[in-house]
């Protein structure tokens, strides 16, 4: 069921651009405060994944791209390696990001999508 969920999720974010499709919903952290979530961009950078466009979905979302490696670090990594730490740490990672891509120096702006 995972699986077929998942299929279906990347064959739509192939299939369907999100920069042409006016349907998609809004960040609405970013509809109601105008600050970048962590998240902002995740779609975006999905999709030119998907089709190959690494430079491209760097420039949307980097946590978006970097996420998949850490996680498949984490999967091959044996179970005894996996503390509560991590989790932590992978938290910490995504609120840092959501904080750095909204300082507005010029030095940050490579953060936002």
């Amino acid at each position: 069921m995972i699986a077929a969920v998942t299929t279906v999720i990347l064959a739509l974010a192939f299939f369907l651009d999100p920069t042409q499709a006016n349907w998609l919903p809004t960040c609405p952290v970013h509809q109601m405060t105008g600050l970048y979530c962590p998240g902002c961009g995740s779609t975006r950078a999905l999709h030119c994944l998907l089709h190959g466009k690494l430079a491209l979905a760097l420039h949307f979302n980097p946590l978006t791209v970097t996420a998949p490696l850490l996680l498949g670090a984490m999967a091959v990594a044996p179970r005894t390696t996996w503390r509560p730490a991590v989790g932590w740490v992978v938290l910490a990672i995504a609120v840092l990001f959501g904080i750095l891509r909204n300082i507005p120096l010029e030095v940050f702006q490579v953060l936002r999508p």
